[in-house]
C-alpha cells in the first residue's frame, strides 16, 4: 500500500472520528445522570426525561442533547423560560466542559464532513 498524503489524511479523519465517538458515548454514560440531577426541578429536562425514559443509547443521546443546548446556548434557553441562570450555575465547571467541548467539537467535524464532501467532485 502506497502512503500517501491522502492515505494519511483519511487514517486521521477516522481517528478522529472514533475519538470523538468515544468520548460522547463516555459523557452520556457517565456524566448523564449527575447532570439531570442539577435539573431536578426543571419542566423541560424531566418532561424530555420522562419521554425518553428507557435506557437506550438513542434515549440518553436525545437527553444529553437538550441539556448540552442548555450549556452550549445558555442565553437563548434564558431568555426562553427553558432554564435558569441559578440551575447553570450550579453546575461545576469540569461538568460542563465534559459537555460542551466534546458538542463544539462534533459540530466542527459535521462542518469538516461537508466541505470534504463538497471538496471531493472538484479533485
Amino acid at each position: 500500500m502506497k502512503l500517501s498524503m491522502e492515505n494519511i489524511f483519511n487514517a486521521l479523519f477516522l481517528l478522529e472520528m472514533f475519538v470523538l465517538l468515544g468520548i460522547l458515548l463516555f459523557v452520556q454514560y457517565t456524566k448523564l445522570d449527575e447532570l439531570e440531577s442539577y435539573f431536578s426541578e426543571n419542566e423541560v429536562v424531566q418532561r424530555n426525561k420522562r419521554f425518553w425514559s428507557r435506557n437506550r443509547h438513542i434515549d440518553k443521546t436525545m437527553r444529553m442533547s437538550v441539556i448540552a443546548c442548555f450549556l452550549a446556548h445558555p442565553s437563548v434557553y434564558i431568555k426562553k423560560g427553558d432554564v435558569t441562570r441559578e440551575e447553570l450555575a450550579a453546575i461545576p465547571l469540569g461538568l460542563k466542559r465534559w459537555v460542551v467541548w466534546p458538542t463544539y467539537w462534533s459540530v466542527l467535524f459535521v462542518f469538516r464532513v461537508v466541505a470534504m464532501l463538497l471538496w471531493d467532485p472538484f479533485h
